[in-house]
This record gives structure tokens, sequence and C-alpha cells, in this order.
């Protein structure tokens, strides 16, 4: 049996969960793109009976699915206390659903089609929960002098990225070519002693970036 402080050292995994196969494929590879490792299931009982569920992450949830539907799933969650943080998405803007599933525990909902930098910015909001749940530890002393380490540039990368933007974009954004940002977003990570997408994620969250 994994401790607490095991699961806490463990990648945080993306499990998306929607019969759609093709929205399930785009999903995967833009957040693979962009470090996360992600778990694709085509149904609820796929997920429960398939998936590590002590593995830190959040569940991206479609609501309306054949056999058990998201809204179940999530009430099947809290019966087994599955505590993963959840984040739905809909192709119906129904501000009722809306209200119940945030009452039951749900991150954020998100109607279809959503975008990427909305995704991003609820996922790392959701992981960050899910860090908080297990009692990670974080220096922000520590935070503090590694972002004084950065360059104004890198700065200026490290702000667009809080905010869930992709390299393409940011590149877009500071007339830069995206293998630019790609180097500085290297540096960042080195100075900051971070690995992935959802570590920096969580630090410009944490840091209030």
């Amino acid at each position: 049996m994994k401790t607490e402080q095991q699961s806490t050292n463990q990648t945080p995994v993306i499990r998306l969960v929607d019969d759609d196969r093709e929205l399930l494929d785009s999903l995967s590879f833009m957040l693979e793109m962009e470090d996360w490792k992600v778990r694709c299931f085509s149904n609820a009982r796929e997920f429960l009976t398939q998936d590590m569920h002590s593995e830190p992450g959040c569940v991206i949830l479609d609501v309306r699915m054949p056999g058990m539907t998201g809204l179940q799933l999530q009430q099947e969650m809290l019966a087994r206390d599955i505590r993963l943080p959840i984040i739905f998405l809909s192709a119906h803007g129904d501000i009722d659903m809306a209200v119940d599933v945030m009452q039951s525990g749900a991150v954020t909902f998100l109607q279809k089609p959503v975008k990427t930098e909305r995704l991003l910015q609820a996922i790392a909001g959701a992981v960050e929960a899910d860090r908080k749940n297990h009692g990670t530890p974080f220096d922000e002393e520590a935070a503090r002098e590694a972002l004084k380490t950065l360059t104004e540039r890198e700065r200026q990368i490290l702000g667009y990225l809080s905010k869930g933007l992709i390299n393409r974009v940011i590149g877009e954004r500071l007339s830069i070519s995206e293998r630019t940002v790609e180097t500085h977003r290297a540096s960042i990570y080195r100075k900051l002693h971070i690995k992935t997408a959802s570590e920096l994620m969580t630090f410009c969250k944490r840091m209030q970036i």
C-alpha cells in the first residue's frame, strides 16, 4: 500500500473520461504536448475498474455518457471515497447542472468546445487542490529566491505560461520563435527546479504569478 508521502511524490495523472474517441485523442495529444501525464477512458465503468485512484492528479469528465453519466460517476466516486478533483465538460450550458456538480465538489464546469488556455488553467487548479489535500510541503522562501534568478524575458514567458498559453501563442505575442520560447522555458524549469508543466502551474498558483 502506498503511503501518503509516496503518493505526493508521484507525477500527477490527468484522467480523461469521455465516450467521444475523437475528443479523447485530441485532448490527450494537447495535454501530452504540454508535458502532462494522461490516461484515457471511454466510459465511467472503465475508469472505475482500470484507474489507479490513489495516484494524484484530477479527472476531466464528460457530463453526458451512455451507461453511467458523468453526474452519476461523480456520486459513485464520492461513495467510494475517490477524492480526485473533477473538471466537468459539457456541450450544454446548464446553469442548474453546473451549480449541482460544484456543490458536490467539482473544481469547475466548462462548456464544449473548451479553450485550451481555460482548460490548462482549470487543470492547474485541480492538481493544486489535490496536492493540498495530500499536504505537499512548499518552501515559499526558496521559491522567491529562485524567481530572482530569472531574466526579464523569462519572467515575461513565465507570466504567459501561468495563464495556460502554449509555446506557439507565447511566441506570437512576444514576436519571437516558438523554438526561442522553448529554450527560455527550459531555462525557467532549470532555475525553478521544476520538471513538468504540472509542477510549473502549481508553482505559479502558489506564488500568485
